[in-house]
């Protein structure tokens, strides 16, 4: 990020959070776009795509999962969701549960959570298969066939 030393940490938190709010907002504009071209080269009622996730571990006990969904004409990302089925900030006011101080850090806390996933890791790929296909039914005019 070429920095002057030394540096804050909380300087360095702003930093990169306004990094994420850029990076995410020029994705969803590229696959907003990406969208749309697919629509234009299928010329079709349907829209053909593939999903796929990946692990941050091998195997079905990952805590962290990424899947995307391809256009399978444009090979372009159509849409891309993580999911995570830790936080560590919830493990942390864990022992608070309970007092009043947990539940007003609860009621702030509902919205950042990075846990935003219940189950096994297998079936994060199906959950975001299922949540991208509904959020691209926003983008798209016709319906999709599922098969």
């Amino acid at each position: 990020m070429d920095l002057p030393k030394p540096i804050f940490h909380s300087f360095y938190d702003k930093v990169v959070n306004d990094i994420h709010i850029a990076t995410k907002t020029i994705c969803e504009l590229f696959m907003k776009t990406s969208v749309e071209e697919s629509k234009k080269l299928e010329k079709a009622e349907e829209l053909t795509v593939s999903g796929d996730g990946t692990w941050m571990k091998r195997g079905y006990s990952s805590l962290l999962g990424v899947s995307t969904l391809i256009s399978f004409y444009s090979g372009k990302v159509l849409d891309l969701i993580v999911k995570c089925s830790y936080c560590k900030t919830c493990e942390f006011w864990k022992n608070f549960e309970g007092t009043e101080e947990y539940d007003e850090w609860e009621n702030k806390h509902s919205d950042k959570c990075s846990a935003n996933h219940n189950g096994s890791a297998g079936k994060m790929e199906v959950d975001s298969i299922v949540e991208m296909f509904k959020d691209l039914k926003h983008f798209i005019t016709y319906d999709m066939v599922i098969t």
